[in-house]
């Protein structure tokens, strides 16, 4: 996803890297993407990880997910996210029945209403309008 090689410092700490293909965040931004003690970040030019090393390489890694704290060291002036991941043990997963899962094409009439039934920004911020690929879809009642 960063679109350059790169690794979770094993040891902790946040490594940068260049990287314009990097899927971590819109085009033109910065991604930042942290685990426990340990984050990265993708910047759009060589130039600006050069900065973004200097400016992050002290901070502790939870600082870099935390808008308020981070702007202090790190000007910008729109975010998204951040977002949380959850793991589940195998015995706690409830995965659908394969046959409840359909793939219909992009632009399709429900995906246009499942975007409307949420906020501008959630939908924009989905990326679901933008897909090329058919969407699988596991849909419980009606949208």
């Amino acid at each position: 996803m960063a679109g350059v090689a790169m690794a979770f410092p094993a040891d902790g700490g946040v490594d940068v890297a260049a990287s314009a293909r990097s899927r971590l965040c819109p085009p033109g931004w910065v991604g930042i993407v942290a685990l426990g003690e340990a984050a990265i970040v993708t910047v759009p030019t060589g130039s600006r990880a050069g900065i973004l090393r200097k400016r992050l390489r002290s901070l502790p890694v939870e600082v870099l997910t935390d808008p308020d704290r981070l702007r202090a060291v790190l000007p910008f002036t729109e975010v998204l996210g951040p977002a949380s991941l959850a793991y589940l043990n195998e015995c706690d997963l409830h995965p659908a029945e394969l046959d409840t899962v359909d793939a219909v094409p992009r632009g399709h009439a429900d995906l246009a209403t499942l975007l409307a039934s949420v906020p501008v920004h959630d939908a924009d911020e989905c990326g679901l309008a933008a897909i090329t690929s058919d969407a699988f879809v596991s849909a419980v009642g009606t949208m």
